[in-house]
């Protein structure tokens, strides 16, 4: 968290990127949240936590764009979630951002015990909002294993939508598998 926030004795946490302020969840209080979200919303939830997660990883990608280097995808998802705790993400198959990958993340918070969902829908949307600013073109994600289901990952092919309206289905910004 140190590389990219600064945390100041009068209980204010700032980014280093842009100097705005950042606050933390617990994966309990993010479990809940997730909770009442389909408690109140019931299916709707899982599109508008995707949603939320796709605005958020285009955000981080814009900030990191302000830096002086243009950003690497791979190294923004992982300072991301190394820095929030969200796990250790990898990714494997990337090119030029024209063809699907493949994005692993172990320890996932986002489908620990605390958490009462099957995927991990919020970070669909993170990734697939991260591939988009990076790459200048819409993205879908789909999760293919999920560690709440038992795995010892979270899988998730990340594609350009235009290639899911080639063969006719509709693009959407994250799916769950299985």
């Amino acid at each position: 968290m140190e590389s990219m926030a600064e945390t100041e004795p009068i209980g204010v946490i700032t980014s280093r990127t842009n100097g705005s302020r950042v606050f933390v969840l617990s994966a309990q209080a993010w479990s809940q949240i997730e909770k009442q979200l389909f408690n109140t919303f019931s299916t709707g939830a899982s599109s508008f936590l995707v949603h939320l997660g796709e605005y958020y990883g285009r955000a981080i990608v814009r900030e990191a764009k302000a830096g002086v280097q243009p950003p690497a995808f791979e190294r923004v998802l992982q300072t991301l979630a190394s820095a929030s705790g969200w796990g250790e993400i990898s990714v494997k198959g990337l090119t030029r951002g024209d063809t699907a990958f493949t994005v692993e993340t172990r320890n996932c918070v986002f489908c620990s015990q605390a958490s009462q969902l099957k995927s991990c829908y919020f970070l669909l949307g993170v990734v697939a909002g991260a591939a988009g600013e990076t790459f200048g073109k819409q993205f879908e994600a789909t999760e293919h294993q999920c560690g709440h289901s038992g795995s010892q990952v979270c899988r998730m092919t990340v594609e350009p939508a235009e290639s899911r309206e080639r063969t006719g289905l509709i693009p959407a910004v994250g799916r769950v598998l299985g």
